[in-house]
C-alpha cells in the first residue's frame, strides 16, 4: 500500500550519503500478504545433487465436486496477489521473442496521491482513473495490463487497466482477494457470507466452493482468511486444498477447471501451477520422519512424481512450467535447485541440478525479457544477501550443468559479453564471458557504485566522490566530476544522472562532459528515479526538497519529459543507487522473472 506522507527513510550500506525527510516511493500491493519462507544461508557447492528416485504413483480417479454460478449480486470479480505469485507464475507466452522468451509490452504504470487525498492511476503518461480510496497496482508479468486494487473501509474492489481503458470487474467490495493470474485477467476472491469465487474473461464469474471454512490456510501468510490458492497464468486453472470433513486433519487437493472442482491427491498442498494448468507442484509431509516436506509434481493424468525432500519454496518457473527453480531447507542450510520435468523419463531416476547455496534467481541479460522459455543457458545470482558469505553468479548450460562465473553478484552488459562486479575489497572488476576460465580483470579500487552503459563501458563512483567513465576497449578511465554523492541510470536512453556539489544534478552519456539535468525545461533538483529505466516509455520522478513534494514526469524516449503532476506519494518505481535527495525505497520487484 501507499506509504504515508512524512515517513522518514533510513539509509544503509554503501548508499549512505546522508538523510532526508520526504515521503517514500513504493510498490507494495494493498492486502498483499507475504507468503515466502525465511531464507537460510549456507556454503557453496558447485557439484550437481545426487539423483532422486522418480517414484511415480498413479493417483485415484479424480472425483468431481459440484460447482455453481454465484448469484448476481456482483457483476464480475476482484483481485490481488500474494507477493510470491509474481515470481512463480510468469508462465504462458503471448508476446515472445525469437528465442521463445516473453517480452515486455511497452506499457508503464504508476499510481499517486495529492494533498487532496484522491488517488490517481496513470499509464504511459496519461491519468486513466481517480479513486477516493487508496489504490495499488499489480502489472501483468509482461505489462500487457494491470490490476488496480482499491482498498476501502468496506472491502476491496478491483479494476483492470488495458492501455487507457479501465474496466471495473465487480459491483461491490469483497472481503479478501486470494490470487490473480499473471498473463490473462483472472482472479479468485472470498465473500464471507457466500464463499470463494473465480473470474476469467472466458467464463465470467463462478462459485468455486461455498464451504470456505474447510479451506486450508497458511500461517505464513498472516491475517484473516489466509487460504492457499494458486491460479495459472492463463487464468484457466485454480488449485487449492480443503480439509477432509470425514478424516480431519487429512486434506485433499482440488483442481478447478472448466467450471468444475475435481478432487485430486490426498494430503498434497499446492504451491504452484503451470501456465495452462497441466502441471501442479505441491508438497506433502514425508513418511520418513513426519516432518520433512516432500516436493512433488502432479500431471494431468494424476501421476505424482517425487522431485526432492526438504522443500522450501519455489523461486521461478519457465513459460511452459516444466522447469522449476526451488529451494530446499536442510540442516546444512538453504540450497537452490533446477528441476526439468520430462514425462518420457519420469520412470527413470530424476536428478535436479544444484545451482548453489542460498536463494538463487535467474538474471535477464536482455532487459526486455519478462519470462524465460527455458533456464538452460541462463545466468543465476544469489539473491538472499548475506555480507558474511559469498553471493555468487552461476551459468547453467544447455545440458543444465552448473558453472560458477564469480563469487559475487554484478551486472551484465546488454550484449552478454561482459560481467562487471565489485569484490569484498570494493575493487571493480570485469570478466570477458567468452573466457571459459572466467578470469577477472581489475578496473579500479574503493568503489561504492557503478553502472554499465549500452556499449559495455562503465561509470564508477569511488568513496572520495570521484565519478569516472571507463572505456573497456581502451582500458582507460576518464574523470567526469568530483564531489558526487549518488548516481542513477536511465538505461534505455543510456543516460547517467548524478548529484554533485550537494546541490546540482547533472547528466552524462557514454563519458560525455556533464550537463545540467532538466525535465521539461525544469531543473532537476533531486536524483531522479524511474518506473521502467530499461524501457522506451517510463515515468520519472524526483524529490523537490524545497517544496517537500515529488515531481512526476513521463518520457516516451528517455530524452524529452512531460510534466504530469506533483504528488505526496508515488507507487511503482525501480530502485536505483540513491543518495540524500531520494527517499528510502522498498523492493519493487520490477522485472521479476519467472
Amino acid at each position: 500500500m501507499f506509504l504515508k506522507n512524512n515517513v522518514r527513510p533510513a539509509f544503509a550500506g554503501a548508499a549512505d550519503f546522508g538523510s532526508v525527510k520526504p515521503s517514500k516511493i513504493k510498490n507494495d500491493a494493498v492486502m498483499l500478504d507475504a507468503g515466502s519462507e525465511t531464507d537460510d544461508f549456507g556454503a557453496f557447492n558447485s557439484s550437481p545433487s545426487q539423483p532422486r528416485q522418480g517414484a511415480p504413483r498413479r493417483a485415484p480417479q479424480r472425483q468431481q465436486k459440484s460447482s455453481a454460478f454465484k448469484p448476481s449480486s456482483i457483476l464480475i470479480a476482484v483481485a490481488a496477489v500474494v507477493a510470491i505469485i509474481l515470481l512463480i507464475v510468469l508462465i504462458v507466452a503471448f508476446v515472445a521473442g525469437s528465442n521463445g522468451n516473453i517480452k515486455y509490452v511497452n506499457n508503464t504504470y504508476t499510481a499517486f496521491s495529492d494533498e487532496d487525498g484522491i488517488y490517481r492511476v496513470a499509464v504511459n503518461g496519461e491519468i486513466i482513473g481517480e479513486y477516493e480510496s487508496e489504490v495499488s497496482l499489480i502489472p501483468a508479468a509482461d505489462n500487457s495490463f494491470a490490476y488496480i486494487i482499491e482498498a476501502g473501509d468496506d472491502g476491496y474492489r478491483v479494476h483492470i487497466a488495458k492501455g487507457k481503458k479501465v474496466e471495473s470487474i465487480l459491483s461491490a467490495p469483497v472481503d479478501k482477494v486470494l490470487a490473480t493470474a499473471s498473463l490473462q485477467p483472472g482472479v479468485v476472491w472470498l465473500e464471507t457470507d457466500n464463499g470463494v469465487y473465480f473470474y476469467n474473461e472466458d467464463k465470467g464469474e463462478e462459485l468455486i466452493t461455498k464451504d470456505y471454512e474447510s479451506l486450508i490456510s497458511d500461517s505464513l501468510l498472516g491475517g484473516l482468511y489466509n487460504y492457499i490458492f494458486h491460479i495459472s497464468a492463463d487464468a484457466s486453472t485454480v488449485v487449492y486444498a480443503e480439509t477432509d470433513a470425514d478424516k480431519a486433519p487429512q486434506f485433499n487437493l482440488y483442481i478447478y477447471q472448466d467450471s468444475t472442482s475435481i478432487k485430486s491427491q490426498k494430503n498434497l498442498l499446492p504451491v504452484a501451477v503451470s501456465g495452462d494448468g497441466s502441471l501442479i507442484y505441491g508438497y506433502g509431509i514425508s513418511a520418513k520422519d513426519g516432518v520433512t516436506k516432500a516436493f512433488y509434481v502432479l500431471t494431468e493424468d494424476d501421476d505424482k512424481y517425487l522431485i526432492d525432500e526438504g522443500f522450501g519454496k519455489i523461486v521461478a518457473m519457465n513459460i511452459e512450467g516444466n522447469e522449476v527453480v526451488y529451494t530446499t531447507n536442510t540442516e546444512s542450510g538453504t540450497s537452490t535447485y533446477i528441476y526439468a520435468f520430462n514425462a518420457k523419463k519420469m520412470d527413470e531416476e530424476a536428478a535436479p541440478t544444484k545451482i548453489g547455496n542460498g536463494v538463487c534467481t535467474p538474471v535477464a541479460i536482455d532487459p526486455e525479457t519478462a519470462c524465460f522459455a527455458t533456464f538452460a543457458e541462463t545466468y543465476f545470482q544469489r539473491s538472499d544477501i548475506d555480507y558474511e558469505s559469498s553471493t555468487p553468479t552461476y551459468y547453467i548450460n544447455k545440458k543444465f550443468e552448473n558453472n560458477k562465473v564469480s563469487n559475487f553478484t554484478g551486472k551484465f552488459d546488454t550484449d552478454g559479453k561482459y560481467f562487471f562486479y565489485t569484490n569484498n575489497d570494493n575493487t571493480l572488476q570485469y570478466i570477458d564471458l567468452s573466457d571459459d576460465n572466467y578470469t577477472p580483470t581489475k578496473i579500479t579500487e574503493d568503489i561504492v557504485a557503478f553502472e554499465v552503459t549500452q556499449k559495455g563501458n562503465v561509470y564508477w563512483l569511488n568513496d572520495s566522490g570521484r565519478l569516472s567513465f571507463y572505456n573497456i576497449s581502451k582500458d582507460k578511465s576518464t574523470r567526469i566530476s568530483d564531489d558526487v554523492e549518488s548516481i542513477s541510470m536511465h538505461s534505455y536512453s543510456n543516460t547517467l544522472y548524478f548529484k554533485a556539489d550537494s546541490v546540482n544534478v547533472f547528466i552524462t552519456e557514454e563519458g560525455s562532459e556533464k550537463n545540467s539535468a532538466k525535465f521539461d525545461s525544469a531543473t532537476v533538483s533531486g536524483l531522479p528515479v524511474f518506473s521502467d529505466s530499461h524501457f522506451k516509455k517510463s515515468f520519472a520522478a524526483f524529490w523537490d526538497s524545497d517544496n517537500e513534494e515529488w515531481r512526476l514526469y513521463h518520457t516516451a524516449n528517455g530524452k524529452s519529459f512531460k510534466f504530469i503532476t506533483t504528488a505526496v506519494e508515488i507507487d511503482g518505481f525501480d530502485i536505483p543507487f540513491f543518495g540524500d535527495t531520494t527517499p528510502d525505497l522498498p523492493d519493487s520487484g520490477a522485472g521479476s522473472l519467472g
